[in-house]
């Protein structure tokens, strides 16, 4: 008997071995999956008020190294040179594109060259190349319109920069367009409209709070230091700090504008986060904090501005007019001017985005933040309804059949976060999309799409994909 176990023993040992190596092995060979390279959309509108019209092509996830790209393009009733051009220009009827390592996106442009055009002219691109160690996606080619279009409906993969998600994404549905922003590119946002508000940036993290005084001269460094107490993140800041994610312009961080400066708080602002990695653990840090007084002029806003952690009376002044199609206009301090963030107001419908929103932590309302948000143009009367799917249906099916007639009934919602984050969820440890439901998106024409979520991203948070369809 006990040779038997020492044989046994020496069975399971040895098991245990080629068990253990052959793990090894097989972990050593795991590689990535290959990285798709493919067209943003599959069709795309050139309006004829617009000079120029961006290419849009994202990849699966940031490219590992330069990669070298090539497009051929076939047009009809049109002569490359003399009709358009594009940027970078072609060669042989080849569009070369140089990827940078880290890229996570790239585009190129179609200019127009002369006034008028019939409306029947059309360029088709086709992706040849996506460089050495990439692959072609799906979507290997795109046709664009020279005109307005109204799409039947699209697939499309929004680059929100990968997983630490650095930009916005702008989309209008009818013309399968995407417009795509820098989170940082911007500071503050001045309604354009009747009230006076200003919105900080959701997008970074940003929150402020009231020094309760109006003259800067007046504020002592314990003022400050106060100040920044109460911002003091990770789920404490209160949610008054923030804009309510809904969009509601009564209910924002910024609340007292007045008509001149002795009316106008003056407040501190966290101007967003960035992660540091400089020790080795992740650490959130504040990217800078700063005091900043807004006074309605009329006819627009004027913004005093110091860096709290200076010399603080030593300021410096912008003047923000009404003006433009957007429903903000958007400055950032650190340029000191103003920048484009969001098309506008009749040319999107719906952006991801990071948020800063409000959630409970206890019995308090905090500040909390958001990635994969979905927003919708509520200043420009986007509505947006839900359709939940039974249990027992299909979802596949029960997408695809939807029709106009069953919109009926729906309930329509105005907030800015009607969609929000309800089209994913976190379950454990893992985030999956939310199958059950799909929505309905109703444009400021009455144009009606059906829309579901697809994918959070392939591989790599970041990329979210949408399909959607004209009802």
């Amino acid at each position: 008997m006990y040779k038997f176990r020492q044989l046994l023993l020496l069975v399971v040992l040895t098991a245990m071995y080629f068990l253990s190596g052959c793990s090894n092995d097989s972990s050593n060979d795991i590689k990535d999956p290959d990285l798709t390279v493919q067209f943003a959309s599959s069709e795309l509108g050139f309006p004829e008020d617009e000079q120029e019209a961006v290419i849009d092509l994202v990849f699966q996830r940031a490219l590992p190294e330069a990669s070298e790209i090539e497009i051929s393009f076939e047009e009809s009733n049109l002569t490359y040179g003399v009709d358009y051009i594009t940027e970078p220009a072609a060669e042989a009827g080849m569009i070369t594109l140089q990827a940078d390592a880290g890229n996570t996106s790239i585009s190129f442009k179609v200019i127009k060259q002369v006034d008028f055009y019939e409306g029947d002219e059309t360029i088709d691109f086709t992706l040849i190349s996506a460089g050495i160690g990439n692959v072609i996606g799906d979507r290997d080619a795109l046709k664009l319109t020279f005109g307005q279009i109204i799409s039947e409906g699209s697939e499309l993969i929004a680059d929100m920069g990968g997983s630490n998600q650095t930009h916005q994404v702008y989309i209008q549905l009818s013309a399968n367009k995407m417009t795509r922003t820098a989170n940082d590119a911007w500071d503050y946002a001045f309604y354009n409209g009747d009230m006076n508000v200003v919105k900080l940036n959701y997008a970074i993290g940003a929150g402020a709070i009231s020094m309760e005084k109006t003259n800067f001269e007046d504020i002592t460094a314990d003022d400050i230091e106060a100040a920044k107490a109460k911002l003091p993140g990770n789920y404490a800041d209160p949610g008054t700090s923030v804009d309510n994610p809904n969009g509601d312009l009564n209910d924002v961080a910024l609340k007292n504008i007045g008509s001149d400066e002795a009316s106008s708080d003056i407040y501190l602002v966290k101007l967003g986060t960035t992660t540091d990695y400089s020790t080795g653990a992740p650490v959130t840090v504040v990217k800078a904090w700063q005091l900043v007084q807004f006074v309605n002029t009329g006819s627009g806003y004027k913004m005093t501005y110091s860096d709290a952690d200076g010399t603080w009376t030593d300021t410096s002044s912008m003047d923000v007019a009404k003006e433009g199609s957007e429903n903000y206009v958007y400055a950032s301090t650190q340029s000191a001017s103003l920048v484009t963030v969001e098309p506008s107001r009749s040319t999107w419908d719906i952006a991801f985005t990071r948020m800063t929103g409000r959630t409970q932590n206890g019995p308090n309302e905090v500040a909390a933040g958001y990635k994969d948000y979905v927003i919708q143009n509520h200043l420009g009367s986007i509505e947006v309804a839900k359709v939940m799917i039974d249990e027992s249906a299909d979802p596949n099916e029960a997408f695809n059949s939807f029709t106009n007639a069953d919109v009926e009934g729906l309930e329509f919602g105005n907030d800015q976060n009607t969609i929000g984050d309800d089209w994913r969820s976190l379950k454990g440890y893992e985030l999956v999309l939310n199958t059950d439901r799909f929505y309905i998106v109703k444009d400021q024409n009455g144009l009606m799409y059906k829309l579901r979520f697809t994918s959070l991203g392939e591989n790599e948070r970041g990329y979210p994909q949408v399909q959607y369809v004209l009802l």
